[in-house]
């Protein structure tokens, strides 16, 4: 089977759900070469605009209804079956030969300057890192470690030559940990591992925050890590995240929440990188830091039942309210509780929550109560304690809600068996 029949490239509509393949075509008698999960790219600075990468660099400006090729083959075209393998080149006996990989070399990951749209990285599964200041019309190859598989490129948006890159040795038996800076579009590229141990397995994506230029994440084989000083030195991020591959970052730019792509753990979501962002290098010297809150929306939420819909799964939503970040430089002493006062905008006190004491980061979330769901509903004279009037009417819904519930309490104790009760309304 030709191999470029292994590239998946489609487009379909939401409205109608139809969808035409959008593959580049090949020539008579050519067979392109494309990856299981070739890199697929829209242009920052056109969204009819894309690029998609096999043996050759695609791009298309509308949409994938024609494709033009940017330069030649910009991988080293090696003929495979040719290379040896444990000292001997195979033949047709031998068993396993390409081991589940339909073709080779391909492009493995596209990075374009949201700078200059005319600047573009290309890095290849057999080691090339290709790049072009001209739109394509030239391509110089710039990996600093040439023949090593390169997993992610990421050109920067805040310094146009500057640019970051990941290496997986793996294949090759190679288990180093290569993570690079260039700050000349490649010419020279400067090691960043700093804080990375040697067992913290290959990298496979690096990532970088697009409001804050300092603040990077990589993830790897054992984990994911930040740096909040452009890779001057790693941290691990863990949380309840297991030790786990993680194979691929995103940064939603709306929340501003990281998302992560695990091998085999499924995707996991940090919501709020704002503490993160935030942080500075006096921080991990204070006692006591808390960083700013983002808006937070009180739901009024719809008891609905009787729909399930498709049944298909999804993750649980965020916690409703508003989560408060703060950093301890050291752990309370142990008949100490950590608490944490809210007021209103005229400074009165209106609820007291419990916090976590561990040393460095920590996070609460505030419900937007004005009382624990646990506590008895507070007297009309105890309006004052929960900040004048709202005090009053918070007391005064607690109460409608406690006599509701005491009334279908009793109704469903009157009901004659056998009989359906009657739904409310």
């Amino acid at each position: 089977m030709p191999s470029h029949k292994m590239a998946i490239c489609c487009v379909a509509t939401s409205k109608t759900h139809e969808s035409r393949s959008i593959r580049p075509p090949a020539a008579e008698g050519e067979r392109l070469r494309f990856q299981w999960n070739s890199p697929l790219v829209i242009s920052a600075f056109d969204n009819k605009t894309i690029y998609y990468g096999g043996s050759y660099l695609f791009k298309s400006t509308d949409r994938g209804d024609s494709w033009t090729r940017l330069g030649g083959d910009l991988t080293n075209n090696q003929e495979r079956d040719k290379l040896p393998i444990m000292g001997r080149v195979p033949d047709k006996n031998t068993m396993s030969r390409h081991d589940g990989v339909q073709a080779w070399p391909e492009i493995t990951t596209i990075t374009e300057s949201s700078m200059n749209r005319d600047l573009l990285y290309v890095g290849t599964d057999d080691g090339n890192l290709q790049v072009t200041r001209d739109g394509g019309k030239s391509w110089k190859n710039v990996s600093p470690k040439k023949g090593t598989y390169v997993s992610r490129i990421i050109a920067s948006r805040f310094a146009e030559g500057t640019a970051y890159l990941t290496l997986d040795g793996h294949r090759s038996n190679d288990f180093g940990v290569y993570v690079f800076v260039s700050s000349d579009y490649g010419e020279t590229w400067k090691p960043i591992r700093n804080g990375l141990a040697d067992d913290v397995g290959t990298v496979h994506v690096i990532r970088e925050h697009y409001r804050n230029a300092k603040l990077l994440f990589l993830g790897t084989e054992r984990g994911l890590y930040w740096s909040n000083d452009q890779g001057g030195h790693w941290m691990k991020l863990k949380l309840n995240l297991p030790t786990v591959p993680v194979d691929d970052i995103a940064i939603h730019p709306r929340e501003n929440d990281l998302v992560l792509a695990t091998h085999g753990r499924s995707i996991w979501i940090l919501d709020d990188l704002g503490p993160l962002e935030q942080m500075t290098d006096s921080i991990p010297s204070e006692e006591l830091h808390v960083f700013d809150t983002r808006p937070a929306t009180e739901w009024r939420i719809a008891n609905r039942s009787g729909v399930t819909g498709h049944k298909a799964f999804f993750g649980p939503n965020p916690p409703n309210g508003a989560s408060i970040t703060y950093y301890l430089k050291t752990k309370p002493p142990e008949k100490e509780k950590v608490k944490i006062t809210v007021s209103n905008k005229e400074g009165r006190v209106i609820r007291d929550i419990d916090g976590t004491g561990d040393v460095g980061l920590n996070r609460v979330t505030w419900d937007l109560r004005t009382r624990s769901v646990n506590e008895a509903p507070r007297e009309e004279g105890a309006a004052a304690a929960t900040g004048g009037a709202g005090g009053s009417l918070a007391a005064k819904r607690a109460g409608r809600r406690v006599r509701r519930r005491r009334w279908w309490r009793r109704r469903r104790l009157r009901r004659v068996p056998g009989r359906p009760a009657r739904r409310a309304g």
